[in-house]
């Protein structure tokens, strides 16, 4: 109860100092959400107003003084058609944006009005539209605005519109993103609309008759020869093909905290508008007040509407603002930051993945156990029952393991960390299993099992069982001699294994492996086992797995509604041979149902590629964390290995990381995008395995007292029990010490967030 006392208030802190770091990040600028609304603006036609604007000003009066009823019945009858015609609008946009798999959501009026006062008074936080209280409209304004020459005061906020002065003499699919992917507070109105294709054919008639009339002069026009192809070529599209002329808008509104940043930000946006294939942005004067009220969400007509570009179907659907960074599907289990300062979300637990596994791959020191640790961390704010098992050779986990109320497990030599790889059950269905152990013990190098060297491993299993209901090695070895064969073959063939497996009795495999009854348990809900001390015996190394890859799996039937994250960094020797590779396979391929996940971190891979089973542990991989590689990689062998393609191998070269602040990932699952993964201080301090900063820590907590624990921080294993007291100890020194030096921070960010 203490460890999960203790857990729980971790988890709440690290979810408390997370959420006020992106809220402060809003609050500051350096984090924006990019919002993209439609508004459809409705001109209702009235036959009955337009006769009599015809008829004169007499007409207009005396319908009104012999007939009142009359009016108020017309425009009834208009403010119905009005809305029939919105909704069936509002249904076509709707259904065409499903079918692009957006999930379009229509603004209510409490909404809508939000939207309004935050555009009217820029010096408010953005809403929250989820969350909304309506306001009376004429609260809405909330500040004065002082109208100089070159922009707008309103509040403490320098406002100024640019638009499109020329537009791009040719568009392509996205090219939009020079100005959606600008990193300043801005508003961005494109209104267009469609005009009727007879009156625009008449006016490219008129066109090419005037310019065939210049041509029939004495001297030849080139340009008017030029303008009449051109009419033709116009003519013929809107005649024959689906193309239809649109009038179309753009105008930016800029937000600024002083005239000389106002001044950066208008350079910076013309530039990206010249970056539109020859487009030109203006800096407007006189004009910025009536833009302004112009670009008023759900405005539909103003006083500024003479930015109004014509332009054919293809040409305006490039420049519609809706190519816009990732924002993530799902829970928001897991937040990442964009390149573009917005920020996404991510849920390894989504219900349209494939499945819940992951492939972590970066070079040395590239952030890759600290990129887990992270994501494990968040994913503990969504679901703070799951259970985490971090397999690892260096111990990158411990300290997480223990600050969040874990077992942190050093394997090692000593005989509290024995096991029993053959202690389970039940027996026909671990079968299977059993034979692979034996069968890794007893291979000869560079040989895989054979199916006679099976047979036989089975009916060793069997005389064992009936001898005794815990199974041994020492018991295995002595069936293998014993069982009564068929044929000499198989007596060969089992005599030839009891040899091999007689060395696996004594001496430090048998202290380890050879044993009646396992001392090494995970019970903790979160789990760190260290291999390192096993570094220099492989075989024992291997056993280990396929016992540890065993617990997991009986874990995982166990309870298959709690969520549960495995996770095996550098340890793909368990891949070596094909019974491991199928074992690890097979974890790959079933965990799902089980809600359950598994993650193998490398930093080669080219290790990855030689296993025998990479491309169905790939086809059964959800998602692909790639962090920067070593340039001693070859492109070639990353792309085969990964099956990428050109955008994300050039994605890749461009990923970057800056010490302290964010590490730059590839992700590659149902979408590909790149995120950031940018810590608080207290989950730095929690994950960060560079030697520099242990050392820090190291001091930290001798400061804070923990001289005692420093020995007892692998979480020793007593009789298969954690060493409570001690653990607990060094658990809570560990606590304090990171929330120490992550309070003495350079910033001091962690104190305010608190």
């Amino acid at each position: 109860n203490e460890r999960a006392n203790a857990r729980t208030n971790v988890i709440n802190i690290l979810t408390t100092v997370r959420e006020n770091m992106w809220r402060d990040a809003f609050a500051n600028r350096s984090v924006f959400e990019i919002r993209a609304y439609l508004f459809a603006v409705c001109v209702i036609p009235d036959e009955q107003s337009a006769k009599a604007r015809a008829g004169g000003f007499l007409r207009r009066s005396l319908l009104g003084v012999f007939n009142p009823e009359a009016i108020t019945d017309r425009y009834s009858q208009r403010h119905q058609a009005g809305r029939a015609l919105a909704a069936g609008i509002e249904e076509t946009v709707r259904v065409a944006l499903k079918k692009t798999g957006l999930d379009p959501r229509r603004l209510h009026h409490g909404q809508i009005t939000a939207l309004l006062r935050y555009y009217l008074n820029p010096d408010d936080h953005a809403p929250v539209l989820s969350s909304i209280n309506a306001h009376a409209i004429e609260d809405l304004p909330a500040f004065d605005i002082s109208k100089e020459w070159r922009y707008l005061k309103i509040g403490g906020t320098y406002v100024r519109a640019v638009t499109m002065r020329r537009i791009p003499d040719e568009t392509f699919p996205a090219m939009i993103q020079a100005l959606t992917a600008l990193r300043h507070p801005l508003w961005m109105s494109v209104r267009f609309s469609k005009i009727p294709k007879g009156k625009e054919l008449s006016r490219v008639k008129i066109r090419r008759n005037l310019a065939e009339a210049l041509n029939l002069e004495k001297n030849h026009n080139l340009k008017a020869d030029v303008a009449v192809q051109e009419a033709l070529e116009l003519e013929r599209e809107l005649i024959v093909g689906d193309e239809q002329i649109f009038l179309g808008e753009w105008v930016l509104i800029l937000g600024e905290l002083s005239p000389a940043q106002l001044e950066l930000t208008t350079r910076e946006v013309k530039m990206a508008f010249s970056a539109l294939s020859g487009a030109e942005g203006l800096s407007e004067t006189a004009a910025n007040l009536q833009l302004w009220l112009s670009a008023l969400p759900g405005s539909g007509t103003g006083a500024g509407d003479y930015r109004f570009h014509r332009m054919l179907t293809r040409n305006l659907a490039d420049l519609l603002p809706v190519f816009l960074p990732y924002r993530g599907r799902g829970n928001p289990a897991v937040l990442f930051e964009t390149r573009e300062q917005t920020v996404c979300r991510y849920d390894p637990f989504r219900a349209d993945l494939p499945n819940y596994n992951a492939l972590v791959f970066g070079a040395s020191g590239g952030g890759k156990s600290f990129l887990v640790q992270n994501l494990c961390m968040q994913l503990l704010s969504t679901y703070p029952d799951a259970k985490l098992i971090f397999i690892d050779k260096g111990g990158s986990y411990s300290r997480f393991a223990q600050i969040f109320g874990g077992s942190a497990i050093q394997v090692s030599g000593k005989r509290d960390c024995a096991i029993n790889p053959l202690d389970v059950e039940p027996f026909e269905e671990k079968k299977a299993y059993l034979q692979a152990v034996i069968g890794e013990m007893v291979r000869e190098e560079g040989r895989t099992t054979q199916n006679d060297e099976k047979i036989v491993i089975g009916l060793a299993l069997d005389k064992a069982r009936e001898r005794q209901e815990v199974l041994t090695i020492g018991s295995v070895a002595a069936a293998l001699r014993e069982a009564e064969y068929d044929n000499a073959t198989y007596r060969e063939i089992g005599l030839r294994m009891s040899r091999h497996l007689e060395r696996w009795t004594s001496g430090l495999h048998g202290r380890l492996l050879n044993n009646t009854r396992t001392c090494l348990k995970v019970n903790a809900s979160i789990a760190a086992i260290d291999l390192k001390d096993l570094e220099n015996y492989p075989e024992i190394t291997r056993i280990f797995l396929f016992y540890i890859t065993e617990m997991i799996w009986s874990a995982c039937q166990a309870n298959p509604g709690c969520k549960k994250m495995i996770i095996f960094d550098e340890v793909w020797a368990l891949l070596g041979d094909e019974t491991g590779g199928r074992l690890i396979s097979e974890l790959y391929r079933t965990l799902r149902k089980y809600g359950a996940g598994i993650m193998s971190v490398s930093q080669d891979i080219s290790d990855f590629k030689l296993t025998r089973h990479h491309a169905g542990i790939l086809a059964n991989t959800g998602t692909l964390f790639i962090l920067k590689l070593s340039s001693a990689i070859n492109d070639s062998e990353i792309r085969s290995a990964l099956n990428l393609n050109d955008r994300e191998m050039e994605l890749i070269r461009q990923l970057d990381q800056v010490k302290g602040e964010y590490a730059e990932v590839l992700v590659k699952g149902v979408e590909t995008f790149v995120a950031r993964v940018k810590p608080t201080p207290l989950e730095y301090w929690i994950a960060s395995s560079d030697w520099a900063d242990r050392e820090k820590l190291a001091q930290v907590i001798a400061r804070v007292g923990a001289d005692a624990a420093i020995g007892t921080a692998a979480g020793t294993a007593v009789d298969g029990k954690a060493d409570g007291v001690a653990t607990d100890h060094a658990a809570d020194t560990l606590w304090e010490s990171v929330k120490e030096i992550a309070y003495q921070s350079e910033t001091g960010r962690v104190n305010s967030w608190l």
